[in-house]
């Protein structure tokens, strides 16, 4: 309960420090089963509103009180098996951090619960870390989509793909 918050939001200032210094963009993928703290909220609304070129792509399969905005992208995907895993990357200046973790975005694991954040060193292991992100935010058969007006959007595709059925395969 002592460094996680801490370390996301580091995570995320280097992201705001490396457009500071003249980079492009960064991007921030962040599946999880629910955000509400608010604290964590504000701030990832405050860095998007000041960042636009820091693209959040999240998952989050149930309570969302993060709102989306251009920059930020929200999926919810609500199929056959609970998403259970937690995947922060953190992308910026061919630079890559990837975390997997025991926690959501709530404050009773942000502040209250000991919790786990795992940095991904491995090369191997980071990059199917990445494929199953890739693979979670193609699909179309499962998601649905916040909109900037709040509404939560089921994809509508002809061609479904099923991010589940890939994965377990």
């Amino acid at each position: 309960p002592n460094t996680l918050r801490a370390n996301i939001e580091d995570n995320i200032r280097k992201c705001t420090e490396y457009i500071d210094n003249g980079g492009a963009e960064a991007f921030i993928k962040i599946k999880v089963n629910s955000i509400s703290d608010g604290r964590m909220v504000k701030f990832i609304y405050e860095t998007a509103k000041k960042y636009p070129t820091i693209r959040f792509q999240i998952i989050c399969r149930g309570i969302c009180s993060l709102p989306a905005l251009p920059n930020i992208e929200i999926h919810s995907i609500v199929g056959r098996f609970l998403e259970h895993s937690r995947i922060y990357i953190f992308q910026y200046d061919g630079r890559e951090e990837v975390y997997i973790s025991s926690a959501d975005l709530l404050t009773r694991n942000l502040d209250k619960r000991v919790e786990l954040m795992l940095n991904i060193t491995d090369k191997n292991c980071r990059n199917k870390i990445n494929d199953i992100f890739n693979i979670l935010i193609k699909d179309t058969a499962n998601t649905w989509i916040l909109n900037e007006k709040g509404y939560w959007e089921k994809i509508k595709n002809v061609n479904m793909y099923s991010a589940q059925n890939a994965l377990t395969m």
